[in-house]
């Protein structure tokens, strides 16, 4: 297979499989037989392969030594590692953003909550809640920390879709959302930090707490 298409092929199987994962089509814990996923993607078992690697480094799949590849489960330690660094990153982005937001920034990030707040369905949600942080990180105009920020957040779409599933969740971080584009629009620096920061944190309380109660986490498992 040419290198070019052999590419082309493990990035449309990573895409199917990311989402069969997000989804919990498959689940956590779940043991991903290649045979079985090439035969079922109509895929050769080198680019399956090579799409399981990548999804190892997004944190959706594990290399056990015995099993092979496995779905991971999702984590309270691991949300919680994952948030301690978003929250430098993403603090230090807003606190640029407060800089060098314009006008058509704001009407960017308005577009988008207004999109959040006409839909219901959580993969929708999951999908507008990474374009708002990655147009926020945008602001910055620091390629490399929005290049860190983006990488974090997909690491991090396998929780938000788990806080997508939870009604009182959704909306209160839809009026998160809003109170950062607020405290942008007043030109406070502290407020933005002081909104972005309370979004992560209540992000993490949210999910954690979803994970205990449904006895999802990994190291209760193993």
């Amino acid at each position: 297979m040419p290198l070019l298409e052999r590419a082309t092929t493990t990035e449309v199987a990573a895409d199917i499989l990311r989402e069969m994962i997000l989804s919990a089509e498959l689940r956590g814990g779940e043991p991903l037989r290649q045979d079985l996923l090439a035969k079922r993607l109509g895929i050769s078992r080198t680019p399956l392969r090579e799409a399981l690697n990548r999804l190892a480094t997004e944190g959706l799949v594990r290399m056990d030594p015995h099993r092979g590849a496995v779905v991971s489960r999702p984590s309270a330690d691991e949300l919680r590692e994952i948030y301690e660094v978003r929250l430098v990153l993403e603090t230090e982005a807003a606190r640029r953003a407060a800089k060098r937001c314009t006008p058509e920034d704001l009407a960017d990030l308005r577009a988008i909550l207004e999109a959040q707040k006409a839909s219901e369905d959580p993969a929708f949600f999951a999908r507008s809640n990474a374009e708002f942080h990655d147009r926020l990180s945008a602001i910055a105009a620091q390629r490399t920390l929005a290049e860190l920020v983006t990488g974090l957040r997909n690491r991090s779409e396998v929780y938000i879709r788990l806080l997508a599933g939870m009604p009182s969740s959704l909306d209160r971080a839809r009026g998160e959302h809003e109170a950062i584009v607020e405290a942008l629009e007043s030109g406070n620096e502290r407020a933005v930090l002081r909104a972005v920061t309370d979004h992560l944190r209540s992000t993490v309380q949210s999910v954690s707490a979803l994970i205990e109660v449904s006895g999802e986490d990994g190291r209760e498992r193993g």
